[in-house]
């Protein structure tokens, strides 16, 4: 199994630092997903076209996506 090597977060809610857990997704990627720029792409693009989604004033008040290498 090839060791992860960073994760894309986003967290969102209505009030500022408490996410809605229903709302929370990450995707994770290992070397495999690095060295092939093509999932790259697809995988962390889905991850954020998923957080401009939830950036709706009427639903959310705030939207955070965050970056983590490992």
């Amino acid at each position: 199994m090839d060791a992860l090597k960073c994760s894309i977060q986003v967290v969102a809610g209505i009030i500022p630092g408490s996410p809605i857990d229903q709302l929370t997704r990450v995707w994770h990627f290992t070397n495999r997903n690095l060295d092939n720029p093509p999932d790259y792409i697809d995988r962390s693009g889905a991850a954020m076209n998923y957080a401009m989604s939830l950036m709706n004033p009427a639903q959310n008040n705030w939207v955070k996506l965050e970056w983590l290498w490992y």
